[in-house]
């Protein structure tokens, strides 16, 4: 995706309406995402299966965060990681922090679509959030109603309690 796009939380009613009358001449909609919280002991329980042969997994260089920062149209931070599964030349899987700050990182997860429901997402946001409690970080997920298979692969990853919350959305495009 190479759309500009911005979703901002707000968790409580008196922000919410600040923002809304900030944001009312930008286009700016309120919708509904799922959060989780993260249960680090449930994850520690996860048995993550063996990356077969043909596929290696390893940490993005500054490079390659940059390059997938152009892609998003988001701005580099020093601090984002990211972890990707490859095939040869071709990402299979990718895992980043969106956004790093107050001590959380949020995570944006891309699986290509010929090599999704094989367990490679599991595998790949499974070493990234290792990495993200290597670093002090807690790991945040947050996706749309609809993404069942987020949904689906975040429970499985030890994120539970999710709860539908508000927040304000934009999009270039919209």
């Amino acid at each position: 995706m190479t759309e500009k796009e911005m979703v901002l939380f707000a968790f409580d009613e008196q922000t919410r309406t600040c923002l809304d009358k900030i944001f009312s001449d930008e286009g700016v909609i309120r919708i509904q995402r799922f959060i989780f919280d993260f249960s680090q002991e449930k994850f520690f329980d996860l048995g993550v299966c063996a990356l077969p042969e043909e596929f290696s997994l390893t940490m993005m260089k500054e490079e390659e965060l940059r390059e997938y920062n152009v892609l998003k149209n988001t701005g580099y931070s020093h601090r984002q990681m990211g972890c990707r599964i490859m095939k040869g030349s071709t990402v299979i899987s990718q895992c980043v922090s969106i956004f790093i700050g107050g001590g959380e990182a949020e995570i944006d997860i891309f699986t290509h679509e010929k090599y999704r429901n094989k367990g490679m997402a599991t595998i790949c946001a499974h070493s990234f959030i290792q990495e993200c409690l290597k670093k002090g970080l807690k790991p945040s997920w947050s996706c749309w109603p609809f993404r069942t298979e987020s949904i689906g692969l975040a429970e499985k990853l030890g994120f539970m309690n999710k709860k539908m919350v508000d927040a304000h959305f934009w999009a270039e495009n919209m």
